[in-house]
Formats: structure tokens, C-alpha cells, sequence
């Protein structure tokens, strides 16, 4: 199925309007979660993703650890992965699909999983935010444990 007619199919099933993706691309909102539906055609896939946003500075690394030990073969996060973006820094969750397999109710599924992920990880980021303004408002210093220096990436 094409992805134009699949996202008219979703639209449609769930009463969406203005759901037009645009080249290849198109923006949902789900219990509050913002969730990005992409056509991939150099993967031959489809790809839900969403933005859980960025943890604290003091908090890159407890954080990251946790994503690395949820990707460790996609246990915990249900076959979603979990990545930084480079350019912004923040902190996705995504699910990429072979294009052969997707149909409706798969699609309909990965979005509705997705959602939920980013709401999940987001209580997370939530709780160290806390943290740091709790320390702050307590003239408190946190020590700044970043597995990721400002470029992105881990160093090695």
C-alpha cells in the first residue's frame, strides 16, 4: 500500500482531518505526544518516531545509560530504539518498519506504542528535571556525569 493511501486509511478510521503527509512526512498528536510518521524509501520502510526531549545536564549520563540498557536487543523497549538526534541533541524514540509488512492495523499499533514510549520516558526526563530544580532551589551543586559531550556522540 502506498503511504499517501495508508495515512488517508488512518485518517480516516481514527476521524483525523488535515492528516496531508508532506514530502513524505506527516505529524500526529496522540494523548499529548507528538508522533512523526516518515516514508522511508531508501530504507523501504516506515518510521514512527516521537521526541522525549533532553535530560538535565547533570543527568546525560544516568540518562543515556538507561536508554543503552533498554536498546540492549530492543528488550526493554519493545523493538523500538532509542537515539539522540545529532543536530538537536534531543532524545528519540522510533520504530522502523519494512514497508512490505506494514498495513493498517500495524501502523495503527506502532503509533499507538510509540505514544505511549514517549510518554513513559518522558515521566523519566520529568523526575530528573525535578531533581535539578529541587537542587537548585536548595543551593545544591549535581555533579555533571555526561556520557555525551556537547557534539553527540560518546567518547570513547
Amino acid at each position: 500500500m502506498e503511504f499517501n493511501e495508508l495515512i488517508e486509511e488512518f485518517a480516516a478510521k481514527y476521524g483525523v482531518e488535515g492528516l496531508v503527509p508532506e514530502g513524505g512526512v506527516v505529524s500526529i498528536v496522540i494523548d499529548g505526544m507528538q508522533c512523526v510518521i516518515i516514508d522511508d524509501a531508501e530504507w523501504d520502510s516506515i518510521t514512527v518516531c516521537g521526541d522525549i526531549g533532553h535530560p538535565p545536564p547533570h543527568a546525560n549520563g544516568p540518562f543515556g545509560e538507561l536508554m543503552l540498557k533498554a536498546n540492549f536487543l530492543l528488550q526493554g523497549t519493545d523493538g523500538s530504539v532509542l537515539s539522540m538526534n545529532p543536530e538537536t541533541g534531543a532524545y528519540v524514540i522510533f520504530r522502523r518498519m519494512p514497508r512490505p509488512s506494514v498495513d493498517l492495523d500495524s501502523l495503527s499499533s506502532a503509533i499507538e506504542k510509540i505514544a505511549s514510549q514517549i510518554a513513559d520516558w518522558r515521566k523519566i526526563l520529568n523526575g530528573m528535571h525535578m531533581a535539578e530544580d529541587k537542587a537548585k532551589d536548595n543551593d545544591v551543586s549535581l555533579p555533571d556525569v555526561s556520557l555525551f559531550p556537547s557534539s553527540g556522540f560518546m567518547q570513547v
